[in-house]
């Protein structure tokens, strides 16, 4: 009777593993893009940018606007 009882619960512990061997892969990957690599040049930011009019839906929900007609200057600094 104890290995009968015992079964929902193996069924959860393989659940479980498989969930952490998933967010492992994730946590231990290595990504493509090199943070910092001393050989790239230095950059020096100039100017500003500007968004004019931005109108954003998310794809889900597009009755629901997030942004409406959005117009905002970002200055250097």
């Amino acid at each position: 009777m104890s290995l009968g009882g015992a079964g929902p619960a193996m069924t959860a512990v393989n659940q479980a593993k498989a969930a952490g061997h998933a967010a492992f892969s994730v946590i231990d990957r290595v990504p493509a893009i090199v943070e910092d690599n001393p050989n790239s040049a230095d950059h020096k930011l100039e100017g500003e940018f500007e968004f004019q009019n931005v109108d954003f839906y998310y794809p889900t929900r597009p009755d629901q606007a997030i942004l409406k007609n959005l117009s905002i200057t970002f200055k250097l600094g």
